[in-house]
């Protein structure tokens, strides 16, 4: 496939179905081990850290179920195929915002696969909506991506959220975004941390955004 499309590649390996990582330099063998031992040995500083700022018994919990780790299982209700020469030649008339905040990431590979699927992608900062430069007015769908915006530093998506919820001019523009019948939105990780401190998600049984005091948060626990 690659190389039909002039793409220059070298094949280097190939994957196993017995969990073993097998390494050869000529007819040398450099390196062979199972996948377990290997993914301790790359986990074990991130777990001394974890000791400094989590709960020990839980660390632990954490460190020695890695021995039976499994990947989980996948299923789909359809199968996927590439999408249409007609929709991606289309003339794409759903526009959506792909919106993003210092420390978000994930932003390209959601714009990625709303172009796929017939949208037109629009990448929008949380500056460009403060300085005017754009508005969530000509768009009739809303993404906030995942990442760590502004590092978390003030608890999940707390600094996000304010700058829509202490800026009067976002406040109103976000409110009248969710209050059109023609409009979607969909958050994704700190996206969806950030749609449940404005409100969005759950929501009210009327359909209303949630007041502030009864929406939820992220507590610490146990862990940390």
């Amino acid at each position: 496939m690659l190389d039909a499309e002039g793409v220059c590649a070298v094949e280097i390996g190939e994957t196993r179905a017995d969990a073993r990582v097998l390494v050869t330099m000529g007819k040398e063998v450099v390196l062979d081990s199972n996948v377990v031992s290997l993914h301790e040995v790359w986990e074990a500083t991130s777990f001394e850290l974890e000791k400094q700022q989590c709960s020990l018994p839980c660390v632990e919990e954490e460190r020695a179920g890695m021995q039976e780790r499994k990947a989980p299982p996948f299923s789909l209700t359809f199968a996927p195929e590439p999408t249409a020469d007609a929709i991606l030649a289309g003339s794409r008339a759903h526009r959506v915002a792909v919106v993003r905040q210092e420390g978000s990431n994930g932003d390209r590979e959601m714009a990625a696969s709303f172009h796929l699927a017939g949208f037109e992608a629009w990448d929008v900062h949380m500056s460009d909506l403060i300085e005017g430069r754009i508005s969530l007015d000509k768009f009739r769908g809303v993404t906030f991506v995942g990442g760590f915006s502004y590092a978390d530093t003030l608890d999940s998506a707390k600094g996000w959220a304010g700058s829509v919820l202490f800026s009067p001019q976002l406040k109103a523009q976000f409110r009248a975004f969710r209050d059109r019948a023609d409009s979607f939105s969909l958050g994704v990780c700190n996206g969806c941390q950030l749609m449940a401190l404005l409100g969005w998600v759950p929501g009210a049984e009327n359909g209303d955004a949630l007041p502030l005091e009864e929406q939820p948060r992220f507590i610490h626990n146990k862990s940390g």
